[in-house]
């Protein structure tokens, strides 16, 4: 059995860390919905969530892949 080594995001990464990545709950606010119907939506469109950690919380995207299915700039 092997474990994959997790990465951490350190708060002096994170504003580029936001320019690739998006969270759900982020675009919701921008669509005015809910992170539970944009999960849904990206999981109906094949795009995949971000593998987290055990013990992260929270479903993070590839801003690019959600703003392409969006037709729109986050």
């Amino acid at each position: 059995m092997t474990r994959k080594a997790a990465k951490v995001v350190l708060p002096s990464d994170m504003g580029r860390f936001l320019e690739r990545y998006v969270p759900a709950k982020f675009v919701a606010r921008d669509l005015g919905t809910t992170p539970r119907s944009v999960i849904a939506r990206m999981r109906r469109c094949g795009i995949k969530k971000l593998a987290m950690a055990p013990g992260c919380v929270g479903t993070i995207y590839d801003r690019k892949l959600v703003a392409s299915e969006l037709d729109t700039e986050l």
